[in-house]
């Protein structure tokens, strides 16, 4: 049995397709079973991926490149200036380390070759502000600029004209000074090396008051205090002298403060220079003014010169002989800070707190102050000491199973209480 099959070629999708037109509208093949029916096929182009994955890594690649330039350029820009910054701080030590330098009162331990010891003449006049007359026997100091030592002094003539050398480059303070005139002071005054002919001075000073210029001494006073506690300070040692800062010569007269910590002196009129001092304390100087006729005071506080140490002593004892003890401190520059004491039925507590000004050694002892026996009984008598060094616990003592009216504790290092000897003995 065969069977006809009827095939339509299309040419514009170039694709044979099955169709029931009539055989006028297309070309017909006819077909039997025994034919065998040819398959046509064409093969589809798909586009490579190959080339779009390659795009996309080389667009990555580029992107990496381009962070690591940007964070090597920034690293380069951290290191340079980190450079700058080392150079910037060198250069300015440098130039601080001349600028000290040039102002040393000698060159011996810093020898240069530029003229930086090469001295020139200054010179000026000093005349009244009102009248420009000029003023005779006034004062000039000059004063190195980082220590204030004295460095020279000249008197005005006649004329009211002075004429001294100084160091070239050297920084100087300048100070102008008369009896009967308000001083004068130039804080920063250096001849540059170049100018080996510096230009003349003209002072000019202004009169002082009517009680100023009067003839006959005025009276200065002061007290001195502790700057933490403000509690007088007495026999400090006062000393006076002669013009304004003047810390190393010249001494007018000397005296020492009461037990009120006051002081008080009778000068001619003019300016002078006080210092005070007191052992444990830093010395410190103060510029005061004497008016004829008239008194001035000048209160003023001297800080410690060493580290306070606080040392609170702890005294426990049995009550049973109703013996009461007391605790005591001795040394140089030891202040009793605090002191209380308890007792209940059978037990008893002391306590005193100390402070110390000075390095030296200081001791803590246990005396008998009252008690039904003459010497301390070792049967009825149980005491201890606990030693506190801000705060903490340095030391505890029992007291010796022995007789006696004095138990000597501890021996303590002034300088910090990182020293405590222990003494632990009682005796009569």
């Amino acid at each position: 049995m065969s069977s006809n099959v009827r095939f339509a070629y299309n040419p514009i999708y170039d694709d044979p397709t099955l169709t029931m037109n009539s055989p006028n509208e297309t070309q017909q093949h006819s077909y039997s079973d025994a034919d065998t029916i040819p398959i046509i096929q064409k093969s589809v182009e798909i586009p490579e991926m190959a080339p779009i994955v390659q795009e996309k890594s080389d667009q990555r690649k580029l992107r990496w490149i381009r962070c690591v330039i940007i964070f090597v350029v920034f690293l380069l820009m951290m290191i340079l200036l980190c450079i700058l910054g080392i150079f910037l701080f060198i250069y300015h030590h440098r130039l601080t380390e001349i600028e000290m330098r040039n102002a040393l009162p000698t060159t011996t331990e810093f020898p240069v070759t530029t003229p930086t010891n090469t001295l020139v003449d200054l010179t000026g006049e000093i005349i009244d502000a009102d009248t420009t007359d000029p003023i005779h026997n006034a004062t000039i100091s000059a004063l190195y600029f980082l220590t204030l030592n004295t460095a020279i002094q000249a008197v005005s003539n006649i004329d009211g004209e002075f004429d001294f050398p100084l160091n070239v480059t050297t920084k100087y303070i300048l100070l102008f000074e008369h009896p009967a005139y308000r001083p004068v002071e130039i804080p920063h005054y250096h001849i540059k090396a170049a100018d080996v002919d510096p230009e003349p001075l003209r002072i000019r000073m202004i009169s002082q008051s009517k009680e100023f210029l009067a003839n006959g001494p005025g009276v200065v006073q002061g007290s001195v205090l502790d700057a933490n506690t403000s509690q007088p300070l007495a026999n400090a040692t006062v000393i006076f002298r002669n013009g304004l800062r003047n810390e190393h010569g010249g001494v007018v007269a000397t005296l020492s403060t009461t037990a009120n910590g006051t002081w008080e002196i009778r000068l001619p009129t003019g300016h002078y220079t006080v210092c005070l001092e007191k052992a444990g304390y830093k010395p410190e100087c103060l510029a005061v003014v004497a008016l004829a006729n008239r008194t001035r005071t000048y209160p003023h506080q001297l800080s410690y010169m060493y580290r306070v140490l606080t040392v609170q002593f702890l005294l426990e004892w049995r009550n049973i002989s109703r013996t009461v003890l007391t605790g005591t401190a001795e040394g140089s520059g030891v202040t009793v800070v605090n002191q209380t004491q308890s007792c209940l039925a059978t037990s008893c507590r002391s306590t005193l707190t100390v402070s110390k000004l000075s390095p030296g050694p200081f001791s803590y002892a246990v005396r008998r102050t009252e008690a039904s026996s003459s010497a301390l009984d070792a049967g009825g008598f149980d005491a201890s000491v606990t030693v506190y060094i801000k705060g903490v616990v340095r030391g505890h003592y029992r007291a010796p199973q022995r007789n006696g009216a004095v138990w000597d504790v501890v021996v303590i290092d002034g300088a910090g209480g990182k020293r405590l000897t222990e003494i632990n003995t009682v005796h009569n």
